[in-house]
């Protein structure tokens, strides 16, 4: 990574574009915010963001899925 936007970055915004349904020629706001959201690991991680993020974003972020999984559970919200 050399903060170039190469052939190797262009294949891997296509890639992830593709995979989730956005369109491959445009960072869109709500799609650079599912990219950003990926980066993170848990909710406590996105709570010391000053950024919103949209449920689209997190929720295919599995590990993210699941903490808010657990802690709905937690407090009688989720029965799954």
């Amino acid at each position: 990574m050399d903060g170039a936007w190469g052939g190797l970055t262009e294949n891997a915004f296509i890639a992830f574009a593709r995979d989730y349904g956005y369109l491959n020629q445009s960072l869109t706001p709500r799609s650079a915010s599912h990219l950003a959201s990926l980066a993170f690991r848990s909710l406590s991680q996105i709570a010391a963001q000053s950024s919103t993020f949209t449920l689209f974003s997190i929720k295919d972020n599995p590990l993210i899925a699941k903490e808010v999984q657990q802690n709905l559970k937690d407090q009688g919200f989720y029965t799954g």
